[in-house]
């Protein structure tokens, strides 16, 4: 859904994939992955934060969203920016770094790749609006994602015009089963 909310930036994957390992990390950054407060922790000695103290005993949630927000950080917080380079703390840091941090921004990245040179008009196949979507307190996410793209295998820019009118669309519910017609 991000992608397809910035076409911009879509098409410039899709023109240009050497982003993509730097748009993985922009991507995590503008994602929602897990619950607010998932995942808490206990400060083992009384810390300063933000000018104000975190006594030693008492519990600290990391809000990984707003702090990939934090404009001391990132420059135009708002906007995603496919080539920016950064490091997103949103798989951790320190002792607390996702163990599988790596392997979860390589396959993002070899799928990503994959699905834009496979399908390289991939688009939604319904308005925005009529997603269904699903009534999580935490994670808003659609139930399923219709999408339509280019038959076959070759860019629009080089198949006679016939071929373009060929369309599938497929429909994926949230148990990852799909639904072609």
């Amino acid at each position: 859904m991000l992608l397809f909310r910035r076409p911009e930036q879509l098409r410039r994957m899709r023109e240009r994939p050497e982003p993509i390992p730097a748009g993985v990390g922009e991507i995590l950054r503008h994602s929602r992955l897990i619950p607010v407060g998932a995942f808490s922790r206990v400060a083992t000695a009384d810390t300063v934060l933000s000018g104000g103290t975190v006594a030693a005993g008492e519990t600290v949630v990391p809000m990984t969203d707003w702090a990939d927000r934090d404009p001391t950080m990132f420059a135009n917080v708002d906007i995603l920016g496919i080539g920016r380079e950064h490091d997103t703390p949103r798989l951790g840091f320190g002792p607390h770094y996702c163990t599988g941090a790596h392997i979860a921004r390589l396959q993002l990245h070899i799928g990503l790749a994959a699905l834009l040179a496979r399908f390289p008009a991939l688009r939604l196949a319904v308005p925005e609006d009529d997603l269904p979507w699903a009534d999580k307190p935490a994670i808003r996410s659609p139930t399923s994602l219709p999408v339509a793209w280019w038959a076959g295998t070759a860019s629009p820019r080089c198949c006679p015009p016939t071929f373009h009118r060929r369309q599938r669309l497929v429909q994926v519910n949230r148990h990852g089963r799909t639904r072609g017609w």
